[in-house]
């Protein structure tokens, strides 16, 4: 089950409009909420940017950009990178955006390389088998 927090009327639409296209497409329903957002409360610090904390090589270079922890939290790349490397986002997607990261050559290779073998290997057939077998792989176009 997912959530979608809303901002206003246009928003609202957009998520709904969004949920019905999903369902489409996987031709299933989707277990999605759709409410106003009221509050947010941010994680506690040690929650922040998960996957870029474990991935030192990465974390040490962007530690240059962002020397506080809470400048590194406030960053969009480093959301960004945080995402790819937490399996959000294709190989396709990051190409496009890469440059705009601000990594290093090797940091741009070390990503690329974290992200190119989980679209190609065992886990990614293995997901698409799965949604297959529960009737909620995407239709074919």
């Amino acid at each position: 089950m997912s959530i979608i927090f809303y901002h206003g009327g246009e928003q609202k639409k957009l998520a709904e409009k969004s949920l019905r296209e999903a369902e489409k497409t996987f031709g299933a329903r989707v277990y999605t909420i759709i409410i106003p957002f009221t509050d947010f409360t941010e994680a506690e610090e040690y929650h922040q940017k998960y996957y870029l904390k474990n991935d030192t090589q990465l974390l040490h270079e962007l530690a240059g950009y962002y020397p506080a922890a809470e400048s590194l939290t406030d960053s969009t790349a480093a959301a960004r990178i945080n995402g790819y490397l937490g399996s959000n986002g294709t190989l396709e997607d990051l190409k496009k955006e890469i440059g705009a990261l601000g990594l290093s050559a090797q940091g741009e290779e070390r990503l690329l390389n974290t992200v190119k073998p989980r679209e190609t290997g065992k886990a990614g057939k293995f997901l698409s088998s799965v949604l297959s077998a529960c009737g909620l792989a995407p239709k074919k176009k």
